[in-house]
């Protein structure tokens, strides 16, 4: 999975949007545990609305969304951080996404 992946989020009247959100943070971390992640970081509300959620294959599907690059620059200045800092931030995002807090970059609507 590469460090930065979008979601495609389609509800039930039709609309999609996209969300960017870290991807690699340990082998555990599946398209499955991302889509639960997003999900659980909803109210009530708005997981009712949801019908659809699909990983994108690239960032590049994504790039349509409205606010793409300001989500791909708030995530690529806040950085990972690599070496001895690693395995300590790695707990920290798995603990966020199990509680709902994991960074999620809502992107806007998907313009055709």
């Amino acid at each position: 999975m590469e460090d930065l992946v979008a979601l495609c989020v389609r509800t039930k009247s039709g609309k999609r949007f996209g969300v960017m959100t870290l991807g690699r943070i340990g082998s555990a971390i599946t398209d499955e545990w991302l889509v639960k992640g997003y999900l659980h970081s909803l109210s009530s509300e708005e997981r009712e609305e949801i019908e659809n959620i699909v990983v994108c294959e690239s960032l590049r599907d994504a790039r349509k969304c409205k606010y793409f690059y300001e989500g791909f620059f708030s995530f690529s200045i806040a950085g990972i951080p690599y070496g001895s800092g690693y395995e300590n931030w790695r707990n920290e995002k798995e603990h966020e996404l199990k509680n709902g807090t994991f960074p999620f970059y809502g992107l806007g609507d998907w313009e055709e």
